[in-house]
């Protein structure tokens, strides 16, 4: 139905937005936000990004909500981004902790990107929250130690779900040991769903830069073939299920995983 009388409006300035602080938390005026759970931090990596902080607060002894942040959404602000230079012009930016900037992707929180080069390690970066990008965190798994689980998707880049086009696995060192099927490692969803399976080739032929491929049903594909997806909010993870063992045993792989977001 139409207005038939004026109504009064409540409105804010468009870069500003209002977060309650998650519990026991303090944030410092021009702290990188993270979301956690629907409350404002000092961003940690992999957190959903969502602005700098107008101003100091302190919930430090306060439950989550009891305190409220106002976040600064979208702008220029200059930062101090370690080795950024000169030709940096249009690279992604991306925060690791809530005063830590880097180029390098990794498992870090895209902020924005490289607007103009002002000196040594520092630039002017323009920055959004409102990004909604579903670009995957490429992380390296030592396949001798490292069996804990790694998010490649968290769930905030997943509002509607996801179609699965690839996993792969790129060596970056090469596999020995005494046994067959090493290092093999396991992509899941949230639900623990398996995405897909890494697994080298037996008896440590894996070289140095070799792929390995997990599940590629949709690129080179036919009508019919079987295709993975992922439920909307979950996130995608994988870790080592078997290590490599035995004499010299050795072997790390990047993981990559491909995938598009269902409207």
């Amino acid at each position: 139905m139409g207005l038939s009388a004026n109504t009064l409006k409540t409105y804010e300035l468009g870069q500003i937005n209002e977060h309650g602080i998650a519990a026991s938390t303090h944030i410092y005026e021009g702290a990188a936000l993270g979301d956690l759970a629907g409350y404002a931090r000092g961003l940690v990596a992999g957190d959903k990004f969502i602005g700098f902080s107008q101003r100091e607060v302190d919930n430090s002894l306060g439950s989550a909500g009891d305190r409220r942040v106002k976040a600064i959404e979208t702008g220029k602000i200059v930062l101090t981004i370690s080795g950024v230079a000169v030709t940096d012009l249009g690279k992604k930016v991306y925060a690791s902790a809530d005063d830590t900037f880097t180029l390098t992707k990794g498992g870090n929180t895209k902020i924005g990107k490289v607007s103009r080069y002002i000196a040594a390690n520092t630039a002017l970066v323009e920055f959004s929250a409102k990004q909604i990008d579903l670009e995957p965190f490429v992380v390296e798994i030592d396949t001798e130690t490292d069996t804990t689980d790694h998010v490649l998707i968290p769930a905030w880049m997943n509002p509607n779900g996801l179609l699965i086009l690839g996993t792969y696995g790129r060596v970056t060192e090469a596999f020995a040991g005494g046994d067959e099927d090493q290092g093999i490692i396991t992509i899941s969803d949230e639900s623990d769903n398996a995405v897909a399976t890494l697994t080298p080739s037996d008896g440590g032929t894996d070289s140095l830069g070799d792929v390995i491929i997990g599940i590629n049903a949709v690129i080179g594909g036919t009508t019919g073939d079987a295709v993975i997806s992922v439920a909307a909010g979950e996130f995608v993870d994988c870790k080592c299920t078997q290590a490599v063992s035995g004499a010299s045993a050795a072997g790390k792989m990047t993981v990559y995983i491909l995938a598009i977001p269902l409207a």
